[in-house]
């Protein structure tokens, strides 16, 4: 099928730019645009129709089970690695879904060592499967777990996290795509408190070593919010591409 016929077809629901990039992932994956349309056009993901996406130029599996990772994970991914060169770091990632942040850290850095939760074991398939497939198994641990209700004496030297941050108020302007597709508690957190895992964030950073690092994903419109929790901590806002509040860097000093 030639583009002008494959965008029409689609044009409901995605624009001509958008459409070019859905064809040349079909083309890449050779999944037949037969199979590929009604899906697209029910509003599913082409990552999920796929079956992976690229992220900081490696190939990571996705399903349903897993939030698809956004450009805004991969400047996460790159300030990590721009604040620290390659000495031996212990790395704890919560809520990791694919795996994508501890798969890609660690294929960065060498001598790093990953241990990653999440609450879904479905995903935890995934994020092992990626670990394996990357050459990152032997130094990547994955744990189901609910990090509301998990506890550990561990130390680490670093801690990054993509939580649920959306609100639920947010839900009415996202898109068909994230919001009937994609698994909503990697969107949005428990209850109607959108702070709660940067709480348990923050009690978690009160038990760890000197030195540790927290960095987190978190809700431009929560920015200021969230920062107050950490007022103990040498503690900031970072800007994306974009220039929204998007990051915070949390060291524990002292």
């Amino acid at each position: 099928m030639d583009f002008e016929n494959f965008a029409a077809s689609i044009k409901q629901i995605y624009s001509v730019a958008e459409a070019r990039v859905i064809r040349n992932l079909l083309l890449e994956s050779q999944k037949p645009f037969a199979e590929a349309i009604p899906r697209l056009l029910s509003g599913e993901p082409v990552q999920y129709i796929i079956g992976y996406t690229w992220f900081y130029k490696r190939k990571f599996s996705v399903n349903k089970e897993t939030l698809i990772p956004r450009p805004e994970t991969e400047e996460l991914c790159a300030l990590i690695l721009n604040e620290y060169p390659n000495t031996s770091k212990k790395i704890l990632d919560i809520g990791t879904g694919s795996g994508c942040i501890a798969i890609t850290l660690c294929a960065e850095r060498e001598s790093w060592m990953a241990e990653a939760l999440d609450i879904s074991a479905g995903a935890l398939e995934i994020a092992k499967s990626n670990a394996q497939r990357l050459g990152i198994s032997q130094r990547t641990k994955f744990t189901t777990s609910d990090f509301l209700k998990w506890e550990t004496n561990q130390s680490y030297d670093i801690i990054v996290s993509n939580p649920p941050y959306i609100s639920h108020k947010e839900a009415v302007s996202m898109s068909r795509g994230v919001l009937d597709w994609e698994p909503h508690n990697a969107l949005f957190p428990k209850g109607e408190d959108v702070l709660i895992f940067y709480k348990k964030l923050q009690q978690l950073m009160a038990f760890q070593k000197s030195n540790c690092t927290l960095f987190a994903e978190i809700n431009p419109e929560y920015a200021s919010e969230t920062l107050a929790l950490f007022s103990d901590f040498n503690s900031r806002i970072i800007a994306d591409w974009s220039g929204n509040d998007r990051f915070i860097q949390i060291k524990k000093e002292g």
